[in-house]
């Protein structure tokens, strides 16, 4: 069992050590490996992890530095567990230092680090403005996870409203929050890794955390456009709609009854934006490409093309002290992903919550440590929810 040597929470050195089992431990619990570790053995404030400090015992650098000399192994050193190390620092039981299974221990972990912290703040266009979106972000290592349902519709007279008490009674019930019946499975899909005995000693640590980071972020990106198929569908999805109602869409007549087909108005476009100020304010809306140039062609749009700034005015201009609209963020959708002639809008505070799992099963990682296998798996997978049915409106510019 490989042991290191750390800086603890009160900056003492303190040994550590631990083998693949702790992989179970930690997801027994909810936890990455880091996460366990750093429970279990107390880093100091503002210094590197527990983790951290067992990466560079162990030689496991992600990135280069020219100046210190330090290189990111390759997996062949990973593998075979001849990375350059402090003996002194890094020992087995029976006191050696080379050989050990570290290297191959720590990698899962680095690797599943790497892909997480990618795509918790991804710099892909859609992503990012995805994630500009959501309300809230858990990341989980179990698949299995269960769905808190947010009520606001008790009293049903005036939801909206507190109510007058007696001395000493207990408050009116605004806001209830309850889990669901039922408990939801995030899907998994498995992102592999094989490595040719010829390849081993060209391809180092840090390409390998990019190709599976960019395997990942293809697949984040299918997940993301499922899911807003599932959130903004007529239809109640059960795994993204706790509430049990779909999201229903209305007329742009409804608002401006000279709205024509496929077109939009002035009137009609304030109205979506300002209606509803109650429960919500429009922050995102999501479009295709057509239906955002509708928007922007709109009819009876102000403009100043024909203004004479040299013209005297005689006018009493009004202000209005409470029009309480932001100027929205548009992610454009393929017409498949949002549909044609549609447009959503939600409030960012309340609409989406994502539950991002980032894990690898134990089996793959007792498979890669101890039996020396050069393959490699990492489990993700993600699912976004209606947080809030109150933070969303959808609006068609067709007319029945």
């Amino acid at each position: 069992m490989p042991k290191f040597n750390i800086v603890d929470h009160t900056g003492s050195r303190q040994e550590v050590d631990f083998d693949v089992t702790a992989y179970r431990a930690a997801g027994e619990n909810q936890q990455s490996l880091s996460q366990h570790l750093e429970t279990q053995y107390p880093s100091q404030a503002g210094g590197p992890t527990t983790f951290e400090q067992c990466m560079a015992q162990a030689g496991l650098f992600v990135r280069g530095d020219r100046s210190s000399g330090i290189h990111p192994p390759t997996m062949k050193s990973v593998i075979d567990g001849n990375i350059k190390m402090d003996a002194a620092s890094i020992v087995r039981n029976d006191g050696t230092g080379n050989n050990t299974v570290t290297g191959r221990l720590l990698f899962p972990e680095v690797i599943m680090q790497i892909i997480e912290s990618e795509l918790s703040e991804s710099k892909d266009d859609l992503l990012a403005g995805y994630d500009s979106m959501i309300a809230t972000t858990a990341f989980v290592t179990s698949p299995k996870v269960d769905q808190p349902v947010i009520n606001v519709t008790a009293p049903q007279a005036d939801k909206y409203r507190s109510q007058p008490i007696a001395q000493l009674a207990e408050p009116s019930a605004l806001v209830t929050i309850t889990l669901a019946e039922r408990s939801h499975r995030i899907p998994t899909k498995a992102i592999g890794l094989t490595i040719s005995d010829q390849a081993l000693e060209a391809t180092t640590l840090d390409l390998v955390g990019i190709a599976m980071t960019q395997q990942a972020g293809q697949e984040r990106i299918r997940i993301v456009e499922e899911a807003i198929i599932d959130m903004t569908a007529a239809t109640a999805d059960v795994d993204t709609d706790p509430d049990g109602v779909g999201l229903t869409a209305f007329e742009a007549k409804s608002l401006d009854a000279t709205q024509v087909a496929g077109g939009m108005t002035q009137k009609a476009w304030i109205h979506f934006l300002r209606d509803n100020y109650r429960t919500m304010s429009v922050s995102h809306i999501m479009c295709d490409i057509d239906t955002a140039m509708a928007i922007e062609n709109r009819v009876g749009k102000p403009i100043n093309a024909t203004d004479d700034p040299n013209s005297p005015r005689i006018d009493s201009l009004f202000s209005v002290m409470n029009l309480g609209i932001a100027s929205p963020r548009v992610l454009l959708m393929d017409t498949a992903v949002i549909g044609a002639q549609t447009v959503v809008g939600l409030d960012s505070r309340y609409a989406i919550r994502r539950i991002v799992n980032v894990n690898a099963a134990y089996s793959a990682i007792e498979n890669y440590v101890m039996r020396r296998a050069t393959s490699f798996r990492v489990d993700y997978g993600e699912i976004s929810h209606k947080l809030m049915a109150d933070a969303w409106k959808k609006m068609v510019l067709t007319q029945a």
